[in-house]
Order: structure tokens, then sequence, then C-alpha cells
């Protein structure tokens, strides 16, 4: 009964530690992914998008306008 209990324990133990891991590995993935994402897209002196940020954007919102039949309009000033 004994040995059967110092099992459980350290598959326990052994579980945890397994699982706390892979937790903090996809943690520092999501990490580096937000990291990744706003280097590729925003301007690291400004903090402004660049322009594929604007690229993507407006194509989706293209996209979208045709996709729902209504009027897409920039101005700028």
């Amino acid at each position: 009964m004994m040995y059967i209990i110092s099992v459980l324990v350290v598959l326990l133990f052994t579980s945890l530690y397994f699982n706390f891991h892979q937790s903090r590995t996809i943690k520092r993935y999501d990490e580096n992914k937000s990291i990744l994402i706003k280097k590729a897209y925003y301007n690291p002196v400004t903090e402004l998008p660049n322009r594929s940020n604007i690229d993507i954007v407006i194509s989706e919102q293209i996209s979208r306008a045709h996709r729902h039949k209504k009027i897409f309009f920039i101005s700028c000033c």
C-alpha cells in the first residue's frame, strides 16, 4: 500500500513539474509572438504603424466593405 502511495506522489509531482514547464513555454511563445508582430508592423522609433500595417488594414477594410456591400471611404488631412 505504501508503495502505491509513493508512486502516486512521484507521479503527481512529475505531472505538476511538466505542466508548470509547459505553461511557461506557452507564455514565452505568446510574448515572443506579440513582440515579433509589433516589430514587423510598427516603427520602433515613433511607435506608429508602418506601410505594411497600413496596407493590411486598408485591404481588410476594403474586403469587408465589399462583403457587406458598403462604401469604404478614406480621407486624410
